[in-house]
């Protein structure tokens, strides 16, 4: 791939945290894989140190494939490499995931951190749908039994139509989807 002078400066910048941002056709997915070829191959940083997060499983499935692929190119090339030659052999410990696998994954080792039990689990659509209903509900019981909630009356004046409070439930909805 030929790199512009701009591209090529993504792939030589300096280690560290990188965000690569562009629109559409830029070509951030190859320029973001020759920047981690640049790091494996170049300045021997391991697979397992890199972190490339994206926003959809399929992205990241594309971008660890083509890594390998690049990589396995290279190692083709340069067998004298040993290095890039053991990190494709060790390419699937490579960190290239969504953010919420990511976010996940902390939350899994560091659980106490965060206050949660040792073994937790992230609900499916349709549970979180009831857990999010369970929640509005006793939001709601509470707001409207508690006669000092200022807040909650406040908004409830302001969102509700009469008796019918589902414009205010679908703005909370809102602000936490």
């Amino acid at each position: 791939m030929r790199l512009t002078p701009e591209q090529e400066r993504v792939v030589k910048a300096g280690s560290g945290d990188l965000v690569v941002s562009a629109s559409a056709g830029w070509g951030q997915t190859a320029v973001l894989i020759q920047r981690l070829l640049y790091l494996i191959c170049e300045t021997k940083t391991p697979a397992e140190r890199l972190l490339v997060t994206t926003f959809t499983n399929a992205a990241a499935a594309e971008m660890k494939a083509r890594l390998a692929r690049e990589l396995d190119e290279y190692c083709e090339k340069n067998p004298d490499n040993v290095f890039a030659a053991e990190q494709l052999s060790q390419i699937n410990g490579a960190h290239v995931q969504t953010i919420h696998s990511f976010c996940i994954d902390l939350l899994r080792e560091y659980f106490y951190v965060a206050e949660l039990p040792p073994v937790f689990r992230i609900p499916d659509e349709s549970e979180f749908q009831l857990l999010t209903n369970d929640a509005m509900q006793k939001l709601f019981r509470a707001g409207y039994a508690d006669e000092n909630d200022e807040v909650f009356r406040r908004a409830a004046r302001w969102f509700c139509r009469g008796t019918d409070d589902g414009d205010l439930a679908a703005l909370i909805r809102k602000v936490y989807d």
